[in-house]
């Protein structure tokens, strides 16, 4: 099956229209169905001009494809003048509500999924039985959807960041992911963490000898583009999630400030396996209170999380 096709009937067989929801807003999208475009025309068929497969029932290139398309170089049949339903699909806006897929980020299996952050980091770790395609946006301005790919794995999986298709490890994903929110649960921005810039006051519980070693473990992970994808999902934990995943990596050496219980949050989109070595609730705060008041270094960290990479990749 095509990428479009699949997005396409993932779509015909949601509910409409699609909910969206962020931290700051609340709003259905309605995508347009090419069918109900004014220039869809029943009786066009050939080849698709972009996908380069048989169709019956398209819009003609010139109606569809404006001056600022840029995408030419992706059509696989250039000789044709027309494009079928489900690739006109990908690229329509709806003229009455102003929305179009390349808004969005999303990932299309049995249904399709209009993905906010935290959505998208749940598909991330967690994807649905395949086949199925995840995509995430950033500029909201390039037509991903047809530069996708299908993937038909779970564990070693295919996803778009903008028009870059990224071969990713799932367990990859979850270490990386897994650091990424570490670091950011204490403090530091995204922006720290891509430039490996964490020259400013930090917590006074973390070693500062750490950063150079801490910085040649991104260093080394940025190689691999499945951190960018994690880097640009990744939700930040609280300071209190982010030394409770630390703890568990390590018994030996417990943070040195006073620990309380705690459940972590389940905000939408999250699913519970994304939570699973984060919960602290079967620790004692006693067993805090009796323990020495070691310093916790990101080079325990750093150990922990290698060892990770090394038994899952």
């Amino acid at each position: 099956m095509k990428t479009t096709k699949l997005i396409y009937e993932a779509w015909k067989n949601s509910r409409h229209p699609l909910p969206y929801e962020t931290s700051v807003e609340k709003r259905e999208v309605e995508l347009l169905d090419p069918v109900e475009d004014k220039d869809f025309q029943p009786n066009a068929g050939g080849k698709c001009y972009l996908c380069g497969e048989e169709f019956s029932g398209g819009i003609p290139k010139g109606k569809l494809l404006k001056s600022t398309f840029t995408d030419h170089s992706f059509a696989k049949s250039p000789e044709s003048d027309c494009v079928c339903a489900a690739c006109a699909f990908a690229i329509l806006t709806n003229p009455n509500r102003r929305q179009a897929l390349r808004w969005f980020s999303f990932c299309a299996a049995d249904t399709l999924t209009i993905c906010n952050r935290w959505q998208l980091r749940s598909f991330l770790r967690e994807p649905p039985d395949p086949p199925f395609v995840l995509a995430a946006t950033v500029s909201q301005k390039k037509h991903i959807a047809i530069k996708s790919a299908i993937s038909y794995s779970r564990e070693r999986y295919l996803a778009n960041l903008e028009d870059e298709t990224i071969d990713v490890s799932r367990q990859a994903m979850i270490a990386d992911m897994d650091l990424i929110e570490s670091l950011m649960g204490l403090g530091f921005s995204k922006t720290n963490i891509n430039e490996m810039n964490f020259s400013r006051k930090t917590d006074p519980a973390i070693n500062p000898t750490a950063i150079s070693e801490i910085s040649g473990l991104i260093e080394q992970r940025k190689k691999d583009r499945t951190f960018a994808l994690a880097l640009y999902a990744a939700q930040e934990k609280t300071q209190e999630d982010a030394i409770c995943y630390m703890d568990l990596q390590l018994t030996t050496k417990p943070w040195r400030k006073e620990h309380k219980l705690f459940t972590p949050c389940t905000e939408a989109g999250t699913k519970t396996e994304d939570l699973q070595g984060l919960t602290c609730g079967h620790k004692s705060n006693d067993s805090f209170d009796r323990a020495p008041k070691e310093q916790l270094t990101l080079e325990d960290l750093l150990t922990a999380s290698s060892g990770k990479w090394d038994a899952e990749r």
